[in-house]
């Protein structure tokens, strides 16, 4: 009489072999074994709990695609320090730093690089389209995938975080100002 596995809950393919192998093979004759001694993978505690290993094994490596950890190093993965295109997206990112930092005390120029980071971000459709087509020209690797992920993080990602710290600086400066106006306003009606 032919050994039927029993029907899986689980498609086979989620299932390593060593597990599909306890439903697929033959159970051991008595005396088999006896003399072997009780094998681990025949015992029923045991092979329910490698079941168990194997299951939460097949689901944690099906799930690992999904870890922002593991996406955050595929996307990291084709960057190379050595690419003359990410030195000129660093190098420009710290002198955008270097100019917010150097420029803190001067609204017109934190307004300025407002507005550059507000063209930026505008332009990031349009580069990541032309860095597409064009890539080869200028850059080692083709990052510029169809959603744009890399042009959003790498390229409007510090001129986003300069664009946070002048709205920060304006809004302090509208606050400091408007303190101002009131104190000379109270300063006018005592006299």
């Amino acid at each position: 009489m032919a050994h039927e596995p029993p029907p899986h809950l689980l498609p086979p393919s989620l299932l390593p072999p060593s597990i599909l192998s306890l439903f697929t093979s033959p159970p051991p004759a008595d005396g088999a074994a006896a003399a072997a001694g009780t094998s681990a993978a025949r015992n029923p505690l045991t092979a329910a709990i490698d079941l168990l290993y194997g299951v939460a094994d097949a689901a944690l490596a099906g799930a690992t695609d999904a870890l922002p950890l593991t996406r955050a190093a595929a996307f990291l993965s084709p960057l190379s320090p050595r690419d003359p295109f990410l030195a000129t997206i660093a190098t420009a990112h710290a002198v955008l730093v270097a100019a917010c930092v150097a420029s803190r005390r001067s609204l017109p120029a934190q307004v300025g690089l407002l507005l550059y980071a507000g063209a930026a971000v505008a332009a990031a459709p349009a580069a990541n389209a032309w860095g597409a087509t064009h890539w080869a020209r200028f850059a080692a690797t083709n990052y510029f995938d169809e959603p744009g992920a890399f042009v959003c993080v790498v390229g409007c990602g510090v001129p986003l975080a300069v664009a946070a710290v002048a709205v920060g600086r304006l809004v302090v400066a509208a606050g400091g100002e408007t303190v101002r106006a009131a104190a000379r306003q109270r300063a006018r009606k005592r006299e």
